[in-house]
């Protein structure tokens, strides 16, 4: 009865549907994170506990969008590292998820070109800034080598002045004909093939680290802060992507953001 009631008073606060979908305990879900933790590892709630180390010059405990989040400062090659676990490895259908401030520090002319939010396996798979208003899509193929696909968001959607800001990719590695899907603030947004993939197939990325905030070169540090971020094995649809960004993760999240949860 308890949560009966707490349902209806979050869907009477929020003016909306609490989630009934808990994307931790969905069995797709390869890694997500609250970034809620004050300080230690960020903790990923789903089953494969591919928790991250932070290294350099990221600040935890800041305002997010629920509840906490992390800050990254461009500095020291701040990230936070999840490993390489089989649970993050070459998903050949995919989709990146995130809450993000771009400049959360405040300076927009700090703003890193091309700062990374999601790295895994050098540049095979690759969220990330490009310039202050847009954002990028990269991922190679194997032979020949230079080849790449990118991909940019060209509608200038993202804001340094708008706070908070609901990302969102998917993508299928399948084909090298297939392109992205950018959504932002839960409606999809045109986008540029700046580099056309071509070759025998995508290119694996067991080899390297799944990133937050830094590419597994050393580059590309990001600037802004990050809450609520999902890797996600398929392709979400709008409606569970809005789902995430009306709900956050699970229903709990909406009790995190009304204060009443930890």
């Amino acid at each position: 009865m308890k949560k009966i009631l707490l349902s209806l008073f979050l869907s009477l606060l929020f003016c909306q549907t609490v989630s009934a979908t808990d994307y931790c305990a969905d069995s797709n879900s390869k890694g997500a994170w609250y970034f809620d933790e004050a300080s230690g590892s960020p903790q990923d709630c789903t089953s494969n506990n591919n928790d991250g180390t932070i290294s350099g010059t990221v600040t935890q405990n800041v305002s997010g969008q629920f509840n906490k989040a992390v800050q990254f400062t461009q500095q020291n090659n701040a990230q936070i590292n999840s490993g390489s676990a089989a649970s993050l490895d070459n998903l050949a259908t995919m989709s990146i998820v995130v809450w993000f401030d771009i400049d959360g520090a405040g300076s927009a002319s700090g703003h890193s070109a091309n700062g990374v939010i999601v790295s895994k396996g050098g540049r095979t798979k690759l969220l990330q800034c490009n310039g202050a208003t847009n954002f990028r899509f990269t991922h190679e193929w194997e032979e020949p080598a230079a080849s790449r696909g990118i991909w940019d968001s060209n509608t200038a959607p993202l804001s340094t002045s708008a706070g908070y800001q609901h990302v969102a990719v998917t993508f299928n590695n399948s084909s090298a004909s297939n392109n992205p899907v950018f959504y932002v603030n839960g409606s999809s947004v045109t986008f540029g093939e700046s580099s056309s993939p071509s070759g025998s197939g995508a290119r694996l990325d067991a080899s390297g680290n799944f990133l937050i905030g830094l590419d597994n070169v050393d580059t590309g540090e990001l600037n802004g802060k990050l809450d609520e971020l999902l890797y996600y094995n398929g392709i979400l649809t709008s409606t569970q992507i809005n789902d995430i960004k009306d709900n956050g993760l699970t229903a709990a999240a909406a009790a995190r953001r009304a204060g009443l949860a930890s």
